[in-house]
């Protein structure tokens, strides 16, 4: 029986291959689920910051048109 030790030697080294390449590629994929989601964090912050910034800018600028008297705005409006 010659080449059975070698056979067997070769068929067990190719199965803890592809068992490492398994591992790697679930590794890889769980490694890019996590940046998405830290992306996506990221991104949702950005969002509610910008949405804050707008509303109270927005507040801003209808407080200040509410304060002011109209010839005072309009005035604002045509030095600008």
């Amino acid at each position: 029986m010659p080449g059975t030790l070698s056979t067997v030697l070769c068929v067990g080294g190719a199965r803890y291959k592809h068992g490492l390449d398994l591992a790697l590629s679930r590794e890889k994929a769980a490694r890019a689920k996590l940046l998405a989601d830290h992306n996506a964090t990221i991104a949702e912050k950005r969002a509610v910051e910008d949405f804050v910034r707008a509303k109270a800018m927005a507040d801003y600028t209808a407080a200040l048109a509410a304060a002011a008297p109209a010839d005072t705005l309009a005035a604002a409006f045509a030095a600008a």
